[in-house]
């Protein structure tokens, strides 16, 4: 390979690598810094004994005392995060809002 060849490929390769570099800062994730604020969160879990939620079957009518639970809970600014069940029944709920 002549000399000439080989500072073609070297440039090649710069060129690619500059357009690469660019193109990851572009969609790197930025760091997260210390002045920075980070969201925080309220957590809450409710039982269905707690809220008057019937504990029905999943996928059952009886379940859907809960519909009203998380409508309620979610006017007041909480989101439904998980459900609690035993033996397919719904036990308790957990709900998040920002603080």
């Amino acid at each position: 390979m002549g000399k000439l060849n080989q500072i073609g490929i070297m440039a090649l390769v710069f060129t690619a690598g500059c357009f690469t570099a660019s193109v990851v800062k572009q969609i790197s994730v930025p760091a997260l810094h210390a002045n920075s604020t980070a969201m925080k969160w309220e957590q809450t879990c409710v039982s269905s004994q707690q809220v008057g939620a019937r504990g029905g079957v999943l996928g059952d009518q009886e379940a859907k005392g809960w519909d009203d639970v998380v409508k309620e809970w979610g006017a007041q600014g909480w989101e439904l995060i998980d459900t609690v069940t035993s033996h397919s029944m719904i036990r308790a709920a957990c709900f998040k809002r920002s603080m």
